[in-house]
């Protein structure tokens, strides 16, 4: 598993200070009507009620180090009322590995929604269209995610690319899932165009996971032993389209699925200017993982301080609820 102590390593590494999210801003209100304290971020997501328009992205499993940071993210997510999505379960369902992704994680979530997550390449490959229950049981998830990571696999050294027969394989596995399917990205962002082919396909909700945050480009090149794939991860490393960039884009407005935007997020004002283009929920990773390597209280600390900082931005907007921001808040 020192593959995925790597991920983990090369991921906590990785820092952005800029972003398309910058060019983004939100109208400032000189004139509120309301009272700071009444500011509402509640919000409610598939049917689940959080705390806030937030939940933790899927990040890691399969290493003895994830039980550290999948504990402190589940005790996190339960104390602040928000949702959690897990790493790959691809290893648990495959024998190899399930440490950080027992059922231990329902114990330290308590109520708050737990997602489990396995990717579209590994349910091409086995051809169990059934096996998203044995994953989501397996956990007692509350909801599938199936990410899409092509352009990681190309740059693995021995990634899964052969993706015939995709689309169908995926419509098939929503539809034996018995709960709901979030289909995502990992950092390369879903388009429009994509999206309606998942939104035929069954899912539930688009988590668009741009670019912008964690790169897995660059992790895969980092790991790869194959010289032409370590040249042409830095070829690639800008590929991709970033969460803001999809965010405004025309034809997103005829999703008719809850979006989550992820990657990128760097703090509360961006997940302010995410809600106003349109996205019901964010997803942070990058943002938390270091904290989750800490403690629990340090990642209790990281989304407190998202969720005040939230409340300024609703507050710089005059709106009493982040269900409130719109377009009409952007200059």
């Amino acid at each position: 598993m020192d593959r995925k102590k790597s991920h983990i390593d090369l991921a906590a590494a990785q820092q952005s200070s800029q972003s398309t999210f910058d060019s983004i801003q939100l109208q400032h209100c000189a004139l509120p009507t309301i009272n700071f304290t009444d500011i509402d971020l509640s919000t409610s997501f598939l049917g689940f009620q959080l705390a806030a328009p937030i939940m933790i992205s899927s990040m890691t499993g399969g290493t003895r180090e994830s039980i550290a940071i999948n504990r402190n993210l589940a005790e996190a997510s339960r104390e602040c009322g928000i949702a959690m999505g897990v790493g790959s379960q691809r290893i648990s369902l495959e024998g190899v590995s399930d440490e950080g992704l027992q059922r231990e994680l329902r114990k330290w979530i308590g109520s708050a929604p737990l997602f489990g997550n396995v990717g579209l390449a590994n349910l091409i490959k086995w051809r169990q269209p059934n096996c998203l229950n044995q994953l989501a049981e397996s956990i007692q998830a509350d909801a599938m995610i199936i990410h899409l990571n092509p352009m990681q696999e190309i740059f693995q050294d021995h990634g899964d690319t052969d993706w015939s027969g995709s689309l169908d394989c995926l419509a098939a596995c929503i539809a034996k899932c018995d709960i709901p399917v979030i289909v995502k990205e990992v950092g390369m962002g879903i388009t429009p165009s994509v999206a309606k082919l998942c939104q035929q396909a069954g899912a539930a909700a688009i988590d668009i996971a741009g670019s912008g945050g964690t790169s897995f480009i660059d992790i895969e090149g980092a790991l790869a032993q194959d010289p032409r794939r370590q040249h042409a991860a830095q070829v690639f490393r800008e590929w991709g389209h970033t969460t803001a960039e999809l965010l405004r884009h025309r034809d997103y407005q005829s999703i008719n699925l809850p979006i989550i935007a992820s990657g990128g997020i760097r703090h509360g004002l961006d997940i302010a200017k995410a809600l106003a283009l349109g996205a019901n929920l964010t997803g942070i990773a990058g943002l938390i993982l270091n904290s989750a390597r800490v403690s629990t209280t340090e990642c209790i600390n990281t989304i407190e301080q998202l969720k005040f900082e939230l409340q300024i931005a609703c507050w710089g907007t005059g709106c009493q609820r982040p269900s409130e921001l719109k377009k009409v808040h952007l200059s």
